[in-house]
């Protein structure tokens, strides 16, 4: 499957958002840590550090969020 890297970011804001808003992560640190790296070598973009403040999520990261925490979705492994 191929994404956007707007798609890839905001998926990966979404995670952060889970990890430091909810402190319900999905995804181990490890996998969350490689998906990182491979959006910023793909983007040549570093991914914003993740806050625990709502605030710092706009709202297509914070829905995204509350959807695969809801369906307990993460894409396959070879996604981003």
């Amino acid at each position: 499957m191929t994404t956007t890297p707007q798609f890839d970011r905001d998926l990966l804001r979404a995670l952060q958002y889970l990890y430091y808003v909810d402190s319900a992560p999905i995804v181990s640190d490890h996998r969350f840590d490689m998906l990182e790296k491979a959006y910023e070598e793909r983007t040549g973009k570093a991914l914003p550090v993740g806050s625990d403040l709502v605030s710092s999520y706009d709202d297509a990261e914070r829905y995204l969020a509350s959807y695969l925490k809801r369906r307990k979705w993460f894409p396959a492994e070879e996604t981003l």
